[in-house]
């Protein structure tokens, strides 16, 4: 029997785009999004939308699934980008952080195939393997703890199902 899911949830954690998902069957799914061999086939997966795409600060680069827990910066990169930071606050221009954001953001959409959505298994477990390398993208610590991002359940993918093609969705 399947567990009773929420319409709506706040949204927390990784993300991505379901382009890279569309038609795809949940041993893919396991293989692209790095979740361990049974965790989405075994029990399937509740799929949530986001109602809205995020505002800068409301979330983090976190490269591609092919790295499990998000792309690391060289730390040296991240020194040089602090020490700049002046810089950009006193002239005013965006730093590389903002400009890869707003690179991100103008991407991102809360409608149609490019409609950013969180894949939760409905199986409990921590094995994250190496994805396929999707890009990805995490909720800030801030807006997770504010609730400011909902998403809204749009379906579950039962075992031996498939995530629906772009041609199969209902309009809502």
């Amino acid at each position: 029997m399947e567990r009773s899911l929420p319409l709506q949830r706040p949204m927390t954690g990784f993300f991505t785009s379901q382009r890279f998902l569309l038609g795809r069957d949940l041993r893919d799914l396991e293989k692209l999004l790095g979740y361990g061999a049974g965790r989405l086939t075994t029990a399937g997966a509740a799929v949530y939308g986001f109602t809205r795409v995020p505002n800068n600060w409301e979330f983090e680069l976190e490269g591609y699934t092919n790295s499990s827990g998000g792309l690391q910066p060289d730390p040296d990169w991240v020194r040089a980008e602090r020490a700049s930071a002046r810089y950009y606050a006193v002239t005013g221009l965006p730093d590389s952080t903002t400009v890869r954001k707003n690179g991100a953001r103008a991407d991102m959409s809360a409608k149609c195939d490019g409609r950013l959505v969180k894949i939760v298994p409905l199986i409990d477990g921590d094995s994250y393997p190496p994805g396929r390398g999707i890009p990805q993208w995490r909720v800030s610590n801030l807006a997770a703890q504010q609730g400011t991002l909902k998403g809204e359940l749009l379906f579950v993918i039962h075992p031996g199902e498939r995530y629906p093609r772009a041609n199969e969705f209902r309009v809502r």
